[in-house]
């Protein structure tokens, strides 16, 4: 097997990742360690080129917050003046009975990826868990690390 050239493979790649504290609406002084209490860790990952995908991982750190997660929620603007619905994400799983995880799921709206991405780039998005009792709890996100498109072998 020949090894991959980046320069040659025709796909270009772009990540950006986000972390918040549940019940904080500001986004959190970084870095946020993987086991603070409440930590909220999005990932957002677009290809372009010869393969063409946006998807999203996210982590949550649900103990002393909620027991179960139904469902998340990025929305536009901040938790005192709530926006548009920007991601809504059903799929997950519980880890142990602390942590909240997404596979790697394809990007599925309910806004454009354009609109996701771009929000959460300047800073004006939120995360929101919701329990299947009808609680919610929000997050401010700030960015932890983004890239620019880079050449990338798939």
């Amino acid at each position: 097997m020949a090894a991959c050239n980046p320069y040659k493979c025709g796909t270009d790649a772009r990540s950006a990742t986000y972390v918040g504290l549940l019940g904080h609406s500001a986004p959190p002084v970084l870095p946020v360690a993987e086991t603070d209490s409440g930590r909220v860790f999005l990932m957002l990952n677009e290809w372009r080129g010869s393969m063409s995908q946006q998807n999203v991982i996210a982590s949550v750190a649900i103990r002393g917050f909620v027991s179960r997660v139904s469902e998340i929620h990025v929305h536009e603007g901040a938790p005192a003046n709530p926006g548009r619905l920007l991601l809504r994400s059903v799929s997950g799983y519980l880890v142990g009975d602390s942590a909240w995880k997404t596979g790697i799921d394809l990007f599925a709206g309910p806004a454009s990826w354009q609109d996701l991405w771009t929000r959460l780039d300047d800073g004006d998005a939120y995360f929101e868990i919701h329990s299947p009792s009808g609680d919610s709890i929000s997050a401010g996100l700030g960015q932890a690390a983004i890239s620019d498109f880079w050449p990338s072998c798939t």
